[in-house]
């Protein structure tokens, strides 16, 4: 049984799950996903926040620039005028290079604002789910990983996964599974773990007929972050 962390506020990876070996969670186990769920909860209530504040601030640089507009316009009709009576067209060009410029730093100001509310958004959504996924023991990460190659290198005649010596018993015995299944299957592929000398924990890279394939813990949680930066421009544009 697996037990998956969704948060209607907080867009996570859809393979984001802790695992119940059984359909038993333990206690501890347990504990840690109340928490989990309460940091997604926190960190929705501080997404909101941010966008809000975000919001207000564009709206009162905005309103800033309207009005700083407005009267840069009646600033530039009166120096029009003036310009016309004394013959100074000079003196009109002026004043409209000058209220586009300032119009134009107003605009900028705004858009970068939205720009730094955007990335610390990011990074607070990044950096709870790198914790929750760290919790995680090596199985999951490694279990993960098969299901990707199992779709990656469908086809192949061989597979080599290299990991860290800490990580080889995890990595064998969920790509034993993907090696059974497969055998199932009628596919007879051979896959062999085999421990990498000075890499470090979560690396896994798989070597096959058809190539490499990184799917190492920092792979999947670059992955995570660019979705994640990717959802967060999508809804500063929308």
């Amino acid at each position: 049984m697996a037990f998956w962390l969704k948060n209607r506020q907080i867009p996570l990876v859809d393979d984001l799950r802790i695992d119940a070996p059984h359909g038993v969670l333990r206690r501890d186990a347990f504990e840690t996903v109340q928490a989990l769920g309460a940091a997604l909860d926190a960190l929705a209530a501080e997404r909101d926040a941010v966008l809000r504040a975000a919001r207000d601030d564009a709206e009162r640089i905005a309103a800033g620039a309207r009005a700083q507009a407005d009267a840069l316009v009646e600033a530039a009709r009166r120096e029009h005028d003036s310009a016309y009576a004394r013959g100074y067209d000079a003196g009109r060009a002026q004043a409209i290079a000058d209220w586009h410029a300032r119009a134009a730093d107003s605009f900028e100001q705004e858009r970068r604002v939205r720009d730094r509310m955007r990335e610390r958004l990011a990074e607070l959504v990044a950096a709870a789910v790198q914790q929750m996924v760290h919790t995680e023991d090596a199985r999951g990460l490694f279990a993960r990983a098969a299901q990707t190659i199992e779709r990656v290198v469908a086809g192949a005649s061989y597979l080599t996964v290299r990991v860290c010596d800490a990580d080889y018993d995890a990595a064998r015995e969920q790509f034993g599974l993907l090696a059974d299944a497969w055998r199932r299957q009628g596919r007879n592929v051979p896959v062999d773990v085999v421990v990498e000398p000075r890499v470090a924990r979560g690396t896994c890279v798989c070597e096959s007929d058809f190539g490499t394939v990184d799917a190492s813990l920092d792979t999947q949680l670059n992955a995570i972050r660019a979705a994640l930066a990717r959802a967060l421009d999508d809804a500063g544009r929308a």
